[in-house]
């Protein structure tokens, strides 16, 4: 201290302190939120690997597996798709949200094929596309004859997608509840599927919302439920058009 202090007089220079390095309150809070990102990736990990390690042991506990709005991806639709083929006690599986695409969705579809036990599937917003919508229907309501409600909103569907769906639905039984909200299927999406429900009967309630569905689709519709009596709610646009359906004259 005595040689630094007498340097220090002797050149008359100030002495240097060691630099201390100062963080932005913007960028201390920036390195928080990530650090919280992480802990909570962390804590979901191991939240999915519980969920999946339960259902290949058939807990009874365990009838609902609900990953809404969690960024499972690709690799966590395959952790549950394999989980599933051979559970026998998830009735419910909602996926709304997942980031899972098409390629989940396909994973997840062909499970399905030989799962008996789930009869409500979530997926919408997953952006799976017509592709996605194809895998569906052939998995999922020709192959599959458990499945009693079906959720694919806001998951650009459009033409392409519709026709499969409907050719689907022709050979189905099953299912309950189909709601297509917000996709793009149209005029000629919406009269495909109103073509299908002359030969499907099951079908209870419909959920065509939001589709630019015109004037031309809704007549085409309106047509076979003169024929077809057993769609009880219906959804046309951006309000309730028909509510407990009877025959129409």
């Amino acid at each position: 201290c005595f040689n630094l202090c007498l340097i220090s007089y002797r050149t008359k220079e100030p002495l240097k302190h060691p630099k201390v390095s100062h963080i932005s309150p913007t960028k201390m809070r920036g390195l928080l939120r990530r650090k919280s990102s992480r802990r909570f990736q962390i804590a979901f990990e191991s939240q999915l690997q519980k969920t999946v390690r339960r259902a290949q042991e058939n807990d009874p506990t365990l009838t609902e597996i609900n990953l809404t709005n969690k960024n499972i991806g690709v690799a966590g639709a395959a952790s549950i798709a394999e989980a599933l083929k051979d559970n026998e006690t998830v009735t419910s599986l909602h996926l709304t949200n997942s980031r899972i695409g098409s390629d989940g969705v396909a994973l997840i579809a062909k499970a399905l094929e030989t799962n008996y036990t789930v009869t409500r599937l979530y997926l919408d917003e997953n952006d799976i596309g017509d592709s996605g919508a194809a895998v569906i229907a052939f998995h999922t309501l020709e192959m599959n004859h458990t499945l009693t409600e079906l959720y694919l909103r806001k998951n650009g569907i459009s033409l392409d997608g519709a026709k499969r769906i409907a050719d689907a639905l022709k050979a189905n039984n099953s299912l309950r509840t189909l709601h297509l909200p917000a996709n793009d299927i149209g005029d000629e999406g919406a009269s495909i599927i109103a073509d299908a429900l002359k030969a499907n009967k099951a079908i209870k309630s419909l959920n065509l919302w939001a589709n630019n569905i015109g004037t031309e689709g809704m007549d085409r519709i309106n047509e076979v439920l003169k024929e077809n009596n057993q769609v009880k709610v219906l959804f046309l646009s951006k309000r309730n058009l028909f509510e407990d359906i009877a025959p129409l004259d």
